[in-house]
């Protein structure tokens, strides 16, 4: 776990100081919260994967790299 957070790190910069993604992650990160705080455990993961899904495809187009299961 320590490793990818490391890694997250170093990478959390350049990710983030691309226009508009902020605003976005904050967006995803209060409908989780939300979701969370209102006991909706179903909506909760639907916003949860809707995020993770979008940040690794953003990741993913940003940095080249494919990080896909298949791969």
């Amino acid at each position: 776990m320590r490793g990818i957070l490391e890694w997250l790190s170093r990478f959390k910069h350049d990710l983030v100081a691309v226009r508009g993604a902020e605003r976005v992650t904050i967006e995803e990160h209060e409908r989780i919260f939300q979701a969370i705080s209102s006991g909706d455990a179903d909506g909760a993961a639907t916003a949860m994967t809707g995020h993770l899904r979008r940040a690794n495809s953003f990741f993913q187009s940003e940095a080249g790299v494919d990080l896909s299961p298949e791969s």
